[in-house]
């Protein structure tokens, strides 16, 4: 019984693909991204929720005689710089 030889097939032997740019991968990834955003249902309930929640941050920030988040941070930081901590024993 004798082994008979396959041929190769055309795949096999062809160069392979060339790689594309850079520019038609990213706009690949952009593409796939967008398709993706737009076809989960509950995206626009997420950013709507994302939005909402800043805004109330934001206008509960502004009430009354109330610093602004980053200069309360500020603030402390500076007060504790300021005062030098006593040594510990």
């Amino acid at each position: 019984m004798t082994v008979a030889e396959v041929p190769p097939t055309p795949a096999a032997t062809s160069a392979p693909a060339p790689v594309p740019s850079l520019a038609v991968r990213a706009r690949d990834a952009v593409t796939c991204e967008w398709t993706k955003f737009r076809s989960v249902r509950s995206t626009f309930w997420t950013l709507l929720v994302a939005v909402v929640t800043r805004q109330i941050f934001t206008v509960s920030r502004r009430g009354g005689d109330r610093k602004p988040a980053v200069r309360v941070v500020l603030d402390a930081l500076a007060a504790e710089t300021a005062s030098p901590r006593p040594a510990a024993a």
